[in-house]
C-alpha cells in the first residue's frame, strides 16, 4: 500500500520501552483464519515487547463487544469487490458505524464522496486516497483478504435447478475496485492499488 510505513522492529521496541510497556486486548470472531491471524499478530508483537491477550467471540458476543464500545482492538474484515458493497470499508471505518473505532470527519468525507461517485476511475482514485489516509493515520494494519474472491451465479434467486446449472463467474473481475478486499485490525486493502479495469 503506497504510504504505508515499512516494518521497523527497532522503532517498535523503542516506542514500547518509552511507554514503559504495552498490553493489548485483541479480539476477533471465532473462525479459524481470524484466530490464526490474531495468534500471528500476538507472536509478531511479542518480538517488540507488546503483551497481547486474545479474545475469540461467537458472532453475538462480538456484536455485543462492538456496541458496548469497551473493546480495545479487533481483527475484522471489510470491503468486497466494491468497497461500498456489503460489509464495505465504511462498516469498519465510518464514524457512524457501530462496528468502527475510527471517528474521523476527513475519512468520512472521502468514503462518502467515493461511494457517491459513479465514474469508476474517480471512484477508485478516491478509495485509493482513503486507503493511503488509513495507512498514514495507522487506523488499521494492511493484511490479506480472508475471503479472496466474491462469486456470483447467473439466475440466483430463481428456481433451484436454474441456479444450480448456471455458470458461476467472479464478480470481482467485472466490477468495482477489487483492490479493496480487506482484512483488518479494523480494515486493510490487500493490494497496493485499485485493480478495477478502468483505473
Amino acid at each position: 500500500m503506497p504510504g504505508y510505513p515499512p516494518y521497523d522492529l527497532a522503532k517498535a521496541k523503542s516506542l514500547v520501552q518509552q511507554l514503559g510497556g504495552l498490553t493489548v486486548s485483541l479480539g476477533t470472531i471465532q473462525n479459524l483464519v481470524a484466530q490464526e491471524t490474531t495468534e500471528a499478530l500476538q507472536t509478531e508483537w511479542a518480538t517488540a515487547g507488546i503483551k497481547t491477550t486474545i479474545h475469540n467471540y461467537p458472532l453475538a458476543a462480538l456484536i455485543a463487544q462492538f456496541t458496548s464500545g469497551k473493546w480495545q482492538a479487533m481483527v475484522q474484515t471489510a470491503g468486497s469487490y466494491d468497497p461500498a458493497a456489503g460489509v464495505g470499508v465504511g462498516f469498519r471505518f465510518s464514524s457512524m458505524s457501530p462496528f468502527s473505532g475510527v471517528h474521523d470527519p476527513h475519512l468520512d468525507a472521502l468514503l462518502n464522496q467515493a461511494a457517491g461517485t459513479v465514474q469508476m476511475s474517480q471512484r477508485c482514485a478516491l478509495y485509493n486516497q482513503a486507503a493511503a489516509y488509513i495507512a498514514q493515520q495507522f487506523y488499521g494494519p494492511f493484511y490479506f483478504g480472508f475471503a479472496p474472491a466474491n462469486v456470483a451465479v447467473k439466475g440466483a434467486g430463481r428456481s433451484r435447478s436454474r441456479s444450480a446449472s448456471a455458470s458461476p463467474r467472479s464478480a470481482s473481475s467485472s466490477a468495482g475496485c477489487s483492490g479493496w478486499r480487506q482484512a483488518t485490525g479494523a480494515a486493510s486493502p490487500t493490494r497496493s492499488s485499485c485493480a478495477c479495469s478502468t483505473c
